[in-house]
């Protein structure tokens, strides 16, 4: 893999070129015996030769030497092999010595270098010494940051700057890992795949409010984006009864298990409307009407609290940052009109429920809940 070839260059490119050894040798200035050295590999040329015989033959001196800086996927994947057989079966030490002769040989291909880095923090801890195991850190950290400062490839520079922040609190600089990962947070306050990695370095600072409060906001807004996704899945999923009755069924648990019907009525309303349009789909009238009445529920909560999101018994520490962040990113915004939300029941979906006296209850409650929403004469606004 690291071998190299002028060799076989030489003979390749001059035969390309089809040109003799006697007019190497004249362009260089050496006798044609030494070109013929060079190609049955019995010497190799001065290496002030090099920059003068690689632009005669048109090519780069790498070119000329046969040396590849930039490995495939499979010759990484080759020289991961053999390093995790030798830390797992090995001398580490020795291990960690090759390893560090691939690198300096492919310094320059980032993807190598996150497959190393990454590699390095899982075994570093099997060094026996502390100074061992911290030289080996900062190594991790020079490479990461290495990559983050020359690579263009996104999935490169998020692994490198992963594995950074992993080796930052390794080595006991939490306080990186806040300055690096708690800006790259989006309007959500997502920070995917290193929330945890931001939480620890809160808990490493003393920082547990912050921590608490950054898991909580994780957990909640991860709760309302799988809720908002299983929407979509389900819809592109009405037809096949199967997968529409698996998601219905997971999604009402997570609905019920976090009680998000009060957190986030506006989302669970449409959801339970979904479901229900989905079994009337197949005429199934008790889970039709257990989703309406659901979804009455949520309309009821929604026309009370209006949208405005907060936090309950179990997510405390969430209400500074809806205020902060929710409200200000979320800028598109609908009228809600009562009429729409009672409207729904008129679908011709739900027209063979007209006779039974669930459905008028379901309507009774939703008129209800208008009523009340016109005496407090207050607008309501959900989100989109």
């Amino acid at each position: 893999m690291n071998t190299l070839h002028i060799a076989e260059n030489i003979l390749k490119y001059r035969h390309g070129k089809r040109i003799t050894q006697e007019e190497v040798a004249r362009y260089l200035g050496v006798t044609k015996a030494s070109v013929s050295k060079w190609e049955n590999a019995q010497s190799i040329p001065d290496v002030m030769l090099l920059p003068q015989l690689a632009a005669f033959f048109g090519v780069t001196v790498d070119e000329l030497l046969g040396y590849e800086s930039q490995l495939t996927d499979n010759q990484i994947d080759i020289i991961v092999a053999e390093l995790t057989a030798g830390f797992a079966n090995g001398d580490i030490k020795d291990t960690f010595v090759l390893a560090n002769a691939y690198i300096r040989n492919h310094y320059s291909c980032h993807k190598f270098l996150v497959r190393m880095s990454a590699l390095f923090i899982a075994n570093y801890n099997r060094l026996e010494t502390k100074e061992e195991q911290t030289n080996i850190l900062e190594q991790i950290r020079k490479m990461c940051k290495t990559v983050l400062s020359e690579s263009v490839v996104q999935n490169e520079r998020r692994t490198a700057l992963s594995v950074k922040c992993m080796a930052d609190l390794l080595i006991g600089k939490p306080s990186y890992v806040v300055d690096t990962l708690s800006p790259l947070c989006d309007a959500d306050g997502m920070l995917y795949p290193d929330t945890d990695l931001l939480i620890q370095a809160y808990q490493d600072l003393g920082k547990s409010e912050e921590a608490n409060a950054f898991a909580q906001v994780c957990m909640f807004t991860n709760l309302m984006n799988q809720v908002s996704t299983s929407i979509g899945y389900l819809t592109v999923n009405l037809s096949k009864a199967d997968v529409a009755k698996e998601t219905i069924g997971r999604t009402a648990e997570i609905i019920k298990l976090y009680n998000l019907s009060a957190l986030n009525p506006d989302l669970t309303a449409r959801f339970f409307l979904v479901a229900a349009l989905f079994y009337a789909s197949v005429n199934n009238a008790t889970e039709t009407l257990r989703f309406l009445d659901l979804y009455a529920g949520s309309v009821d909560e929604l026309f009370y609290k209006g949208v405005t999101f907060s936090g309950d018994g179990y997510f405390n520490k969430i209400d500074k940052w809806i205020n902060e962040n929710l409200k200000a990113h979320n800028p598109r915004s609908a009228r809600l009109d009562p009429e729409d939300v009672i409207g729904v029941l008129d679908n011709p979906a739900f027209e063979f429920l007209n006779t039974t006296p669930e459905i008028k209850t379901v309507r009774s409650r939703i008129e209800r809940a208008i009523a009340q929403l016109n005496s407090k004469n207050t607008s309501i606004e959900i989100k989109i």
